[in-house]
């Protein structure tokens, strides 16, 4: 139906989109593994916590959090890490 130059166009356009959904999709699921660690660890996150932690957008700050995740002893200190992640 399309021309091969059409094509071509598509399917550049549909590879340079790709790494960007995927990087989005990691960081969602980075999110929501540190919700959910908390949450297993500590019961309850608050909202604004949580909110703090999605608005984070770098994989590698994530990452780092998710480990702290394990070695926090309240929800009041990973929130202290978030704060001075944010500042």
């Amino acid at each position: 139906m399309y021309g091969v130059a059409a094509q071509e166009i598509i399917s550049e356009a549909i590879s340079k989109e790709k790494p960007y959904w995927e990087h989005q999709g990691e960081i969602k699921n980075a999110q929501q593994y540190i919700i959910e660690s908390l949450t297993e660890r500590f019961d309850v996150v608050g909202k604004s916590l949580s909110e703090k932690i999605k608005s984070i957008q770098s994989l590698d700050i994530l990452n780092m959090l998710f480990k702290k995740t394990h070695r926090v002893n309240s929800v009041e200190e990973f929130d202290q890490l978030v704060n001075k992640v944010l500042n």
